[in-house]
């Protein structure tokens, strides 16, 4: 055998049996904070009717738009 096969061997042994890294302990989530219906603030009946009568994005033209000279 050569020497490079003898040293890839050595060098091979040498990180198997090197020194361990620590291991990180995973620290533990927090919980979820789960909320009531009523502490969530959805918007009022009359909030939603309001919603609805504006117009949907994107559906209006721009008029800001200059026309070139």
């Amino acid at each position: 055998m050569n020497y490079r096969l003898w040293l890839f061997i050595i060098v091979l042994l040498a990180l198997a049996c090197g020194p361990k890294s620590k291991t990180i302990e995973p620290t533990s989530a927090p919980e979820f904070e789960r909320y009531e219906y009523d502490e969530i603030g959805f918007p009022e009946d009359e909030e939603i009717e309001e919603m609805e009568d504006l117009p949907e994005a994107g559906s209006l033209k721009r008029t800001d738009t200059a026309e070139p000279e």
